[in-house]
């Protein structure tokens, strides 16, 4: 709201917004939901609105049934319009409804989609993209991550308050072999796109105007690690004894949590595990339910390492992850990191109308929160779906799998117009 100046409406359907200043992402300033006066009945919305069981909208399919559960049912909406050319497409959705199923096991997904029960499932596992890759009767499609991958610290811990600490851990992360061994199905799209499985240095997307390609990160060096761990350790009292860091017979132990259901995440953790016990760090694994992972993590921020993804839904804006005003339980900035010299890079960018600042302010950040070591950046993975050649007029946007359902239609249709999405 401190953003915005006035709203003024400027008749029936048309409303214009004037922001106090200039703003270097003015679409993000507009998330918010939109709703007829009508449906709030002059009272505030709150989680038990009816709203909230009977969402709205106005894109191509509206909500039927099924909220809360792991089954929602969505049919077509008969006042969507999309305009193209000065006129307006033809009976679009071509679909009469979609099915969205999130599954518990990615195995049972997997058997859906090969027996015909689901015509189109997200996010593929290595495993997946292999073997539906070569099958008759399906097609694999990429489309390019908005999602980094990193170590989260808690930065609210004695010993990863330590910056050498953390350099030290990020120097016994190998990506790259960890993406070659683990996650290495993106292999088949390495001829299309140099940009297939990167490794990335820092808080923004690859490919995008606000990743800073100069900044080298941190590359895999276990001697290194090691030198900076003793220079940080041994004034602190600390002492390498049987292999392990320990101090007043406790030994540095960090649990590292990471979401079930993705064998490659699961296989990257147990290397990382490996590589940092070869620096006298003992790592203890824990694999939780991504629900109760997010409550412990941003919740209760009960963590000290975490693998996280973050997904980018608009433009590449990271102040969510190292806003020093959001650092709550249950706010964005789970993991506690606050830099005075970052916070202002950003209220700097807020006051900016040039681009060309608002480009240097924003690979400024990229360089302090890197030099920093606020989180390890691993990599940004390609995503893949498997689709059945059954469903046809599926088109992938550029890092969006759901960019144009209203243009699908199934050619071999059991459940007359119905498909059925998964993940």
């Amino acid at each position: 709201a401190h953003a915005i100046r006035d709203v003024v409406a400027e008749g029936a359907r048309r409303v214009s917004v004037r922001l106090a200043r200039p703003y270097y992402l003015p679409l993000s300033l507009f998330t918010f939901k939109i709703m007829p006066r009508s449906r709030l009945q002059k009272r505030a919305l709150v989680r038990t609105h009816g709203l909230a069981s009977e969402p709205m909208g106005s894109g191509p399919f509206r909500y039927q049934a099924g909220l809360g559960s792991r089954v929602i049912e969505l049919d077509r909406n008969p006042h969507f319009q999309r305009a193209r050319g000065g006129g307006r497409l033809p009976r679009r959705p071509l679909l009469s409804g979609i099915t969205m199923r999130a599954y518990a096991d990615r195995n049972a997904a997997r058997n859906d989609l090969e027996k015909g029960s689901t015509q189109l499932l997200a996010d593929l596992r290595p495993l997946d993209v292999e073997f539906f890759s070569g099958q008759r009767g399906f097609r694999v499609l990429r489309y390019r991550s908005r999602t980094i991958s990193m170590l989260a610290f808690n930065h609210r811990k004695p010993v990863l308050a330590l910056a050498d600490v953390r350099r030290a851990i990020a120097h016994a992360v190998d990506r790259q072999s960890i993406i070659e061994q683990y996650f290495g199905a993106s292999n088949i799209a390495r001829g299309r796109s140099g940009l297939a499985h990167a490794v990335i240095t820092g808080p923004f997307p690859r490919g995008s105007w606000a990743y800073d390609e100069t900044v080298a990160g941190y590359p895999y060096h276990l001697e290194k690690a090691s030198v900076l761990l003793r220079r940080v350790l041994l004034p602190l009292g600390w002492r390498l004894e049987n292999g392990y860091w320990e101090n007043a017979g406790e030994v540095l132990q960090l649990r590292l949590a990471f979401p079930r259901g993705d064998r490659s995440v699961e296989q990257a953790v147990n290397y990382i595990r490996k590589t940092l016990r070869k620096i006298g760090i003992r790592v203890r694994l824990s694999k939780q339910v991504p629900l109760a992972l997010n409550d412990q993590v941003v919740g209760q921020q009960e963590f000290d390492l975490v693998y996280w993804d973050h997904t980018f839904l608009g433009e590449p804006d990271p102040l969510p992850l190292l806003d020093a005003r959001r650092t709550a339980p249950g706010d964005s900035n789970f993991s506690g990191y606050v830099k005075p010299a970052v916070m202002e890079r950003f209220a700097a960018i807020q006051r900016s109308g040039d681009a060309r600042e608002i480009l240097r302010l924003t690979h400024e950040i990229h360089s302090l929160v890197a030099a920093d070591c606020a989180f390890v950046f691993l990599w940004q993975l390609d995503r893949y779906a498997g689709c059945s050649v059954d469903l046809k007029g599926v088109s992938i946007h550029p890092y969006l799998l759901f960019g144009y359902p209203e243009r699908w239609k199934l050619v071999r249709d059991p459940t007359a117009g119905s498909s059925s999405a998964g993940r």
